[in-house]
Formats: structure tokens, C-alpha cells, sequence
């Protein structure tokens, strides 16, 4: 990747110096792309959105199509959903102008994903059934990593009613399913990418999350809980969290939580309770 990186950039260098901006808006794109897959986010959407406003200038809604998907799919892999989905509408609009079927298949199925993602369901599956009808056999396996999303769903859907066994059961498939991908065409790593960061927010989500120094927690629906200045509190997690990871003793009585919370100081029963 580095050595294609550096062979992208002098590439750039020399339509700048050509001053051949369609070559110049290709070459950042591509300088985006390896950006995007090597997790550099920022460094990539900044070379897209440079690619997109040089391919706009020259009119050309192919390229233009296909950046705006690619910028799509680096913000849902971000977890800017929305945005992404907006996007992934503006992309599927271009490629349709441009008369390109197969990026056009690639895209609308993703702009089902991002539907599904956002909640949007009915859409989603209608728009997946139309994008099935015209997909290529080869592209039928990068249309059903998006379809993974109604996965996702189900099991968002099964966790909220309690039944975490069905829950991670589909997360585990959809996990297998990303680690088979291997070395696969760009437009299934890329779908894969999605599908991977999407699958860690749903992990993320889905179990609570305390920093190492018990400064914050964060709640299995995503809300953080900030302890940076409360000092008993953060001694009383720390306590508690010790007290879980001994087998022997998981559970702390009311005179352990006292001494953990406010070591230095002596209470009389009643003070020790309110607390």
C-alpha cells in the first residue's frame, strides 16, 4: 500500500504540472481511496471532496458518482448515517445520468444499507429488491454484504426484547461473514469495511464501557456518564468493578462500599446508609 501510495503521488505531481485537472481529480480519488482503507479518514475525505469539486467542473457524473459513493461509504463506516445516506442518494442520481448500470447496482444497494441503518426499513427492502433484479451474477455477493444490514437490524431488534442468545448469534454470523471476505474485489472490501465498523458499534452499544481510570462510563445505549471530577464515585466504580472480577467475592457489603468511597472518614450507621 505505501509503495502505491507514493506512485499515486508523483502521479499527482505530474498532471498538476500538466495542469490536467480530469487526470488530477482521478489521481486524488484513487490517493483517497488507499487513505480510506488504511482507516485515515480525514486525510481521505479531504482528497475526495477535492476529487468531487474538480470532477463537477469538468461535468463528468461518472467520476462524479462514484466519489460521492465512495465518500458515502467513508461516512458510514464513520457512523454519520445520515449524511451518508444523503450522499449515497446524490451518488445513485449521478450514476444514473451517467448511464453506468453496474456502479449504479453497487451504489443503490448501498443507499439500502444506509436506509436500513437510519431506520428506514420499508424503503431499504424494496430498493434491495430492485437491486437484486438487475445486479450482475458477479455482483451478487457485494449486494448481499449490504443486504447484512437487515441482519443488524434483527438483531438490534432481538437485544432491545431481551433475547441476547438470538442477538449474538446473528452478530457472530455477520462477523464470520466479514472475516471470509479476505482479498476480494475493492467494491466487496469496501461494502465489508461498512459492515465492519457497523458491527462494532453494535458491540460498542451493546455492553457498558468504562475507562481504564473509571473517569466515564458509557451505558449500553450509547450515553456517556462523565466522573472526572467526582472522585467517591469513580473510587466507588473502581471498588466495585475489582469486586467483579474476583470470582470469590463478587459483591460488596455496605460497610466495603463505605470504606472505598471515603476512606478517611468515620460514619455512624445512620450517615452510612443515606449514603
Amino acid at each position: 500500500r505505501s509503495a502505491a501510495h507514493g506512485a499515486w503521488a508523483r502521479a499527482l505531481r505530474y498532471s498538476a504540472e500538466l495542469a490536467d485537472r480530469r487526470a488530477e481529480a482521478l489521481v486524488i480519488g484513487n490517493l483517497g481511496l488507499l487513505d480510506h482503507e488504511a482507516g485515515r479518514f480525514e486525510e481521505a475525505e479531504r482528497r475526495y471532496r477535492r476529487a468531487l469539486t474538480l470532477h463537477r467542473d469538468e461535468r463528468n457524473h461518472r467520476f462524479e458518482g462514484i466519489v460521492l459513493g465512495d465518500l458515502a461509504e467513508l461516512m458510514l463506516a464513520s457512523g454519520r448515517l445520515l449524511e451518508a445516506r444523503e450522499h449515497f442518494q446524490q451518488c445513485v442520481l449521478a450514476l444514473a445520468r451517467a448511464g453506468d448500470d453496474r456502479q449504479w447496482v453497487l451504489m443503490s444497494a448501498a443507499l439500502a444499507y444506509s436506509e436500513c441503518a437510519c431506520g428506514d426499513i420499508d424503503t431499504a427492502q424494496r430498493r434491495l429488491e430492485a437491486v437484486r433484479d438487475r445486479a450482475a451474477e458477479d455482483l451478487q455477493s457485494t449486494v448481499e454484504l449490504y443486504a447484512a444490514a437487515f441482519d443488524l437490524h434483527a438483531a438490534r431488534l432481538a437485544r432491545d426484547a431481551g433475547c441476547r442468545d438470538e442477538a449474538s448469534g446473528l452478530v457472530v454470523e455477520l462477523e464470520n461473514l466479514v472475516d471470509s471476505i479476505g482479498d476480494g474485489p475493492d467494491e466487496l472490501r469496501r461494502a465489508a469495511l461498512v459492515l465492519q465498523s457497523e458491527i462494532a458499534r453494535y458491540r460498542a452499544a451493546s455492553g457498558w464501557v468504562i475507562a481504564p481510570d473509571a473517569s466515564y462510563f458509557v451505558v449500553p445505549d450509547g450515553r456517556r456518564v462523565d466522573l472526572g471530577r467526582r472522585r467517591t464515585l469513580k473510587r466507588l466504580l473502581v471498588a466495585l468493578l475489582e469486586a467483579r472480577g474476583n470470582p470469590k467475592s463478587p459483591h460488596l457489603d455496605q460497610e466495603a462500599l463505605l470504606r472505598a468511597g471515603w476512606p478517611q472518614q468515620r460514619t455512624h450507621d445512620s450517615s452510612a446508609r443515606n449514603r
